[in-house]
């Protein structure tokens, strides 16, 4: 989506994420340097929220406090808790650094929210599931509320499965639910003609 707005005039992915989102840049470890090209290739530093420390611990360490992963999050305190942190992985463009996070997807949902005045999944539907006859696929912003999806276990002692996380923490950085089949025809249009 955030090279259809570029493709549309909408944004550059050479901005700095500070153009866009000024007050939460202003709260980043290095906000004013980060642009969203660089949240598109992990090469920002900034932390994953996922590892942050805050109030009730890591989510990541929620393997082991049911409560964290099952908790709700907007996707401003899911940045907020990196703020809050105050770490990064790296200065931004660090030679030779990369580091995978969530937090930087995130923030590219909120920037296509304020380009375009629309919501994430308006978005994701308008320009994605619609246009691709996608009627399976859809954000999941809680907590499953059927048994569709597949189940897991996070670790011992198997006391709860990967259908209680709650998935407005994952938004925009990974809350999208489709079949196989489904996936197959978003990746094909993905890499061909999309």
């Amino acid at each position: 989506m955030i090279l259809q707005l570029q493709e549309e005039g909408a944004l550059a992915i050479d901005d700095p994420i500070a153009k866009w989102l000024p007050d939460l840049a202003a709260t980043l470890p290095n906000g004013d340097a980060i642009t969203i090209d660089m949240l598109l290739r992990h090469t920002s530093g900034l932390y994953d929220y996922f590892d942050a420390p805050g109030d009730g611990g890591s989510i990541a360490d929620g393997t082991h406090d049911k409560a964290m992963l099952t908790r709700a999050f907007t996707p401003v305190e899911l940045v907020a808790r990196v703020a809050a942190a105050g770490q990064s992985y790296f200065a931004p463009e660090a030679p030779g650094q990369f580091k995978y996070s969530n937090t930087g997807y995130i923030l590219l949902g909120l920037i296509i929210e304020r380009v375009t005045g629309k919501s994430y999944a308006e978005n994701l539907h308008q320009r994605i599931l619609e246009p691709l006859g996608l009627t399976e696929t859809y954000l999941l912003e809680g907590q499953p509320a059927d048994d569709r999806l597949p189940q897991a276990y996070y670790t011992t002692p198997f006391d709860y499965t990967t259908g209680e996380w709650n998935g407005s923490q994952g938004w925009s950085a990974g809350a999208v639910v489709s079949t196989a089949e489904e996936f197959a025809t978003f990746l094909k249009a993905l890499f061909t003609s999309f």
